[in-house]
């Protein structure tokens, strides 16, 4: 071989290299471009999905109200729920109370009741249907579950949560007694 096709050789493969470089260097600013809007997006969705909730536990909050005698709920600066107060837990005889709640906020809802003996709280009105087509009225919430911990310490549960094995993302506001116990819980949650 003449120097002339080494040279030429030489000058192709520094071009391939180059080429290559250059080829690499787009699809990974491709990528990170990626990355950076699925983040942008996610936190948005993330947001949303928050105020979406915080909306849907003040209208809980109020229809639970509006409905049951003596239920005091308190706001925070923002204008959210940040406690809700009862005698007792209603024994709700027909479930319009909850199905305006759903109908409001297109969103599941429901209120649960402490239960001393069980130690776990049950779904006294619910518009969460299982898979059997009835609803969910009568089953607990769990112990062994993220939020039972949390909303037992009379502390406000966000987050995802499975509700009869599937995923919601929900806010789980304590309901306390006159004296501070937590006696019941609001829950709205989307699927």
């Amino acid at each position: 071989m003449g120097s002339k096709m080494k040279l030429a050789i030489r000058k192709m493969k520094i071009s391939t290299a180059f080429a290559t470089m250059s080829a690499a260097l787009v699809a990974l600013s491709l990528i990170v471009v990626a990355l950076i809007t699925f983040q942008v997006i996610s936190a948005k969705v993330r947001q949303d999905a928050i105020t979406s909730q915080e909306s849907g536990l003040r209208v809980a909050a109020h229809v639970l109200a509006a409905y049951s005698e003596g239920v005091k709920v308190s706001y925070d600066v923002a204008g959210n729920v940040s406690g809700v107060r009862v005698p007792e837990i209603p024994e709700f005889a027909d479930h319009r109370m909850i199905d305006e709640v759903g109908r409001l906020t297109q969103e599941t809802a429901t209120v649960f009741a402490w239960d001393p003996e069980s130690g776990d709280f049950w779904r006294r009105t619910t518009n969460i249907i299982k898979p059997d087509g009835n609803r969910a009225v009568g089953t607990p919430l769990g112990k062994t579950g993220a939020v039972f911990p949390i909303v037992k310490r009379g502390v406000t549960y966000r987050g995802e949560a499975t509700i009869l094995g599937k995923q919601y993302y929900t806010v789980y506001q304590p309901i306390t007694s006159a004296s501070g116990s937590v006696v019941g819980i609001l829950y709205v949650g989307v699927e």
